[in-house]
């Protein structure tokens, strides 16, 4: 009977090594032992062993047949190394990667991938994978032994992106015992997101319109930047009506010119609102104000009244019933802001 190979030796892997790891050693080792490269025949034979272990590693039916194998020679090595020690040695963690490095990740985009956990130290009673207190962004979505024993096992792991232009870090410690020995080791794993995307920036917070009653005001122009990568999509929501904006939904890459109205119409007084941009990449919220400004009339010599005081305050407006009469000096009468009636002088309001 042919001795036992240890194939994943051999082509110097883990055992856990993915497919794509196993070509890649067998690419390196075939340069360095091959016949073409070296002329020993110690490279020969051994090339020929390498040969073999990548045939049997690289078909997965083959592989799964000798893992079942390779585990029980493994197992029975290890508990005659165990048997031969005292029975209080230590439990050792071996865990890999211990850095896991997630990056580019954009706006609730999801990515997986695994660490795998093995003890290769004394007997251990038992070991614990702490899920508790993890971020939201992280999650364990799956722990599966590699063997019929809880150790070795592979974790799989989700994160999803978060907003942009931002770094979330976090640990998933990993315990293990031997109640026998009163021994116990915990080894964390960190996790690190670092997100990509656009990035919203605008260039004013607030927006001032000067109202002259009676008189619409000029549109104001304000300008949304996009100082990440790919495209901004998103809404702008006004909390009032009496603002009107243009566009009202975005889509760009480097910069958008937004075109903010208001309706002065519909105001009788200074008032104040808000413009909520929601896009993927951030939020924002714009102030608008809305200053009435009540030009005061000079005092006209022929008459010698004086009505600078009563024509830059409003009036009470019988038909409304609010102080909503104002002294337009353009057309020189007084005029409600709400209802439009107009009135010569403050006598002529009933």
């Amino acid at each position: 009977m042919s001795a036992f190979e240890d194939y994943y030796e051999i082509l110097q892997v883990h055992y856990l090594a993915e497919p794509e790891i196993i070509g890649a050693a067998y690419k390196k080792l075939a340069n360095k032992y091959h016949p073409d490269h070296n002329p020993s025949p110690a490279a020969a034979e051994k090339m020929k062993k390498i040969n073999i272990a990548h045939d049997i590693l690289s078909d997965p039916e083959k592989r799964k047949k000798y893992d079942s194998e390779w585990f029980k020679r493994k197992d029975h090595i290890q508990n005659s190394n165990v048997a031969s020690t005292s029975s209080k040695s230590k439990p050792v963690l071996e865990v890999t990667p211990r850095h896991i490095r997630f990056k580019d990740l954009e706006y609730r985009s999801i990515k997986t991938t695994y660490f795998d956990v093995k003890n290769i130290g004394g007997p251990y009673t038992n070991y614990i994978i702490v899920k508790e207190h993890l971020p939201k962004w992280l999650e364990i979505t799956e722990v599966k032994r590699l063997t019929n024993e809880a150790l070795p096992a592979r974790v799989t792991i989700k994160v999803t992106g978060q907003y942009a232009e931002s770094k979330y870090e976090s640990y998933i410690p990993i315990k293990i015992e031997n109640k026998d020995s009163k021994y116990s080791e915990e080894v964390k794993v960190h996790i690190e997101l670092v997100m990509k995307g656009p990035i919203l920036q605008i260039d004013r917070k607030n927006i001032e319109f000067n109202v002259i009653p009676g008189i619409m005001p000029p549109p104001q122009i304000m300008t949304l930047k996009n100082a990440g990568v790919g495209a901004i999509e998103g809404n702008l929501i006004p909390d009032e009506q009496w603002i009107k904006i243009s566009p009202r939904s975005v889509r760009f890459t480097n910069k958008q010119d937004i075109q903010v109205q208001i309706d002065a119409s519909k105001l009788a007084n200074n008032s104040g609102a808000h413009i909520d941009i929601r896009t993927n990449g951030g939020s924002e919220s714009i102030t608008i104000r809305a200053i009435f400004n009540y030009q005061k009339t000079r005092t006209t010599r022929r008459t010698g009244v004086d009505n600078t005081a009563a024509r830059s305050t409003l009036n009470y407006c019988p038909k409304c019933k609010t102080n909503a009469i104002w002294f337009n000096y353009h057309s020189n009468i007084y005029e409600c802001l709400k209802c439009r009636r107009t009135w010569r002088t403050l006598d002529d309001i009933k």
